[in-house]
């Protein structure tokens, strides 16, 4: 009898890691990505700007949303330590980028804004795929309230995140995931809009990000039963 109640917990064990893992971001990218990156290829040579934004979201809707956010390992910039996905204990906001990827300043406003607007209720990172040495003045421009971790490729040679978080998919890219890490959306990040334009950069980016922060606490939202109340009739 104890050695099947023994059997029965390995069983249950070995399920429930499975299926934790066939939920994971990292393996459904896996079993997805080839087929995206032929097609998007394909559309980006023929410079099918639309058809390359809507393979995109497909795979995003259809494929990533709901899957788990691994449990990746960076390093924070202030004080070199381990920083690790499940550290994070409400709904987060994942924005990668690296040195070279230009980011309009009012963009960063917008974001900065948002950060210390939602402080209660959501968690800004931002990871750079880069040298600690090349991103000192970048992270100054991001508010206190926004944690800047970086992952250093020529010290750091783990290619499942190189390869699921930068690579597949490429830079930037946001992450909205819940207190659990599960994936509520991914997007390219904000807009990008030619520095001719006559259109408030700032505003723009800051709505577009407002919205996808709204619907990641809307989709997070803990449901609890209230309290009974013990009553008293006179």
């Amino acid at each position: 009898m104890k050695n099947l109640t023994l059997l029965i917990f390995f069983l249950s064990s070995c399920l429930a890691f499975s299926q934790s893992s066939d939920n994971l971001f990292s393996m459904a990218l896996s079993q997805n990505i080839r087929k995206y990156n032929i097609q998007s290829d394909d559309a980006y040579e023929n410079r099918d700007l639309e058809r390359g934004k809507s393979l995109f979201d497909s795979l995003v809707k259809n494929h990533l949303r709901g899957t788990i956010l691994d449990n990746y390992r960076f390093k924070r910039f202030e004080d070199d330590s381990y920083f690790r996905l499940n550290t994070i204990h409400k709904p987060f906001v994942l924005l990668t980028t690296a040195s070279w990827c230009v980011v309009p300043e009012d963009q960063i406003a917008a974001i900065n804004l948002l950060a210390d607007e939602y402080a209660d209720q959501v968690e800004f990172i931002i990871l750079f795929w880069d040298r600690v040495g090349n991103i000192l003045d970048l992270s100054l421009q991001y508010s206190e309230k926004i944690p800047v971790i970086y992952f250093d490729e020529k010290y750091n040679r783990d290619p499942q995140t190189i390869k699921t978080l930068k690579h597949s998919l490429g830079l930037p890219l946001c992450f909205y995931a819940d207190q659990d890490r599960k994936i509520i959306d991914i997007t390219r990040g904000g807009v990008f809009l030619p520095y001719d334009t006559k259109e408030d950069l700032y505003s723009i980016n800051y709505n577009v990000f407002k919205n996808s922060v709204d619907n990641l606490i809307a989709h997070s939202a803990v449901i609890t039963e209230p309290e009974n109340e013990s009553s008293t009739t006179e």
